[in-house]
């Protein structure tokens, strides 16, 4: 146990300290003898690489969305659950944005438990609504493509602009952690993705600094996002050319 202080006790510090001699993986060190399937001195994607954006700087400007007057190309991806047990992961809709610089922001998380799939939708449908997003991906099983293909008949019935991209892991890609390290590790060492502040980007930093964590629902749609986004073009100021008109005909001179 660990008292307020921060010391622990119950174990002899000099018996503790052979037996973690005698692991080679430190969680499971950790797992063993503190109850806790995470080692705090390794983090999946540390903390450092987290960086934040002020979302009060995301407006819509003649009907695109931006960050500080920067376009955005918006996308999504739906992580299904089934359960709605306490214990059970949730379904997670992450929508971000990028820049023509390939900054990605993430701009929304919404998550609930349901094995509707009328509630599955309903996720979907409002956060088109909101944010205009022309492409969503859905990570699917045997049982999920069933209720990705539900979705599309209600998005046809709706008339809605929006492709549902369904994306089904080979065994050849690794295990869901190492899809989930290779695709964000990167972007995240390398500065390219911003949290913002509270909400939902908590329990997210928490799934990514973890080695176990009890839920990866919202690490899981952000990778299948980021699989699918494209990095919008820059947009140069075309220069103003001066054209010489014929005078006599009125045609342009060549």
């Amino acid at each position: 146990q660990q008292r307020g202080d921060g010391r622990w006790f119950g174990f002899n510090p000099s018996i503790l300290a052979l037996k973690r001699a005698k692991y080679l993986d430190r969680t499971q060190y950790h797992a063993q003898y503190y109850n806790n399937p995470n080692n705090p001195g390794e983090e999946a994607i540390a903390s450092e690489y987290f960086q934040y954006y002020n979302r009060e700087f995301v407006k819509k400007l003649d009907g695109v969305w931006c960050y500080n007057g920067k376009p955005l190309a918006v996308f999504a991806a739906i992580d299904f659950a089934f359960s709605v047990r306490k214990t059970a992961d949730y379904t997670v809709l992450v929508v971000v944005g990028v820049d023509s610089d390939g900054s990605i922001y993430v701009l929304d998380v919404k998550r609930k438990r349901t094995n509707k799939t009328s509630e599955y939708y309903k996720l979907v449908y409002e956060a088109h609504l909101k944010w205009g997003f022309k492409r969503i991906r859905a990570e699917v099983t045997a049982g999920q493509s069933v209720i990705a293909e539900r979705i599309r008949d209600d998005i046809r019935q709706d008339g809605l602009l929006l492709t549902v991209d369904s994306f089904r892991p080979t065994r050849s890609m690794g295990t869901k952690e190492e899809r989930i390290h290779a695709a964000l590790a990167p972007r995240y060492e390398n500065r390219s993705i911003w949290h913002y502040y509270g909400g939902l980007c908590e329990e997210l930093e928490q799934e990514l600094i973890m080695q176990n964590p009890s839920h990866d629902d919202i690490k899981d749609a952000l990778h299948q996002v980021v699989g699918i986004i494209k990095v919008p073009q820059k947009h140069n100021k075309k220069r103003r050319s001066t054209v010489i008109y014929n005078s006599r005909f009125g045609g342009v001179a060549a």
